[in-house]
């Protein structure tokens, strides 16, 4: 399956990392909130879009749409299977090479950034936001393989690559792949 063009692309990409409703959708991409009601109709249909109820203040719950762990796969174009023989590799080493690897790959992929740390992360599929001593990640195009591998990911690369971007440790606070809505990692 290839990641959908077009309008049904741009709601995808603009549904990374948030949680939006079909009116809020059609003002950003000016369109018609029917036409975009539709798009969203097809794109759940392809599970690459999930839906949910949302309270607010008053009135009654507004449906907010966001992008699945499979829109998010299609969208970073994730290779599963290479993936996870990688993974399993790493996780047969002695932990302190496996360590050792995760920290050089970190430390190749940080040297490289030339924009900022939350750009880094937004181009390869991270949506994430930095305030004070908290790093939140709101998508994560690896969340398949993390909740097979979490400590490999989320306790491991996450927190070294981190380190590699800003020059501090990060402590893991939540994962999505335990089942929250979100990643935070706390700055030390």
């Amino acid at each position: 399956m290839l990641p959908p063009k077009e309008t049904k692309g741009r709601i995808m990409r603009l549904l990374v990392g948030r949680r939006l409703t079909a009116g809020m959708i059609a003002k950003e991409i000016d369109i018609n909130v029917s036409a975009v009601r539709k798009h969203l109709e097809l794109l759940e249909k392809e599970k690459l879009v999930e839906s949910s109820f949302k309270k607010g203040k008053v009135g009654r719950p507004k449906r907010v749409y966001y992008v699945s762990d499979t829109g998010i796969q299609l969208l970073y174009k994730t290779e599963e299977n290479f993936l996870d023989i990688l993974i399993s590799c790493i996780e047969e080493m002695q932990e302190e090479s496996a360590s050792d690897l995760l920290k050089k790959v970190a430390r190749k992929l940080a040297e490289n950034v030339t924009e900022s740390t939350e750009s880094f992360f937004r181009k390869n599929g991270f949506e994430t936001k930095i305030e004070g001593n908290l790093v939140t990640t709101y998508s994560c195009p690896l969340i398949k393989l993390a909740k097979k591998h979490t400590s490999t990911f989320c306790k491991g690369l996450h927190p070294l690559l981190i380190k590699g971007l800003i020059g501090r440790e990060a402590l893991l606070v939540q994962t999505m792949a335990e089942g929250k809505e979100y990643c935070v990692h706390s700055l030390i």
